[in-house]
């Protein structure tokens, strides 16, 4: 498994650059590991239909953030 891309939200507009880069498809795989919710909801944006978000950094305990 390898990465084609590795993006920082806080230096790069993920969603705009993974529209360009996939020609609006979208990402196979997103790998979620901080869990903050802004995150979690950008992940969901640009993962392609049939794709897959793994997020491994969901805090259950503190879910209404």
């Amino acid at each position: 498994m390898h990465a084609d891309y590795v993006l920082d939200p806080k230096n790069d507009d993920v969603r705009k650059i993974v529209k360009e880069r996939t020609g609006g498809l979208g990402v196979d795989v997103v790998l979620e590991m901080a869990g903050h919710p802004d995150a979690i909801r950008t992940g969901f944006d640009i993962v392609r239909s049939g794709g897959r978000v793994f997020a491994a950094g969901v805090d259950l305990e503190n879910r209404s953030r």
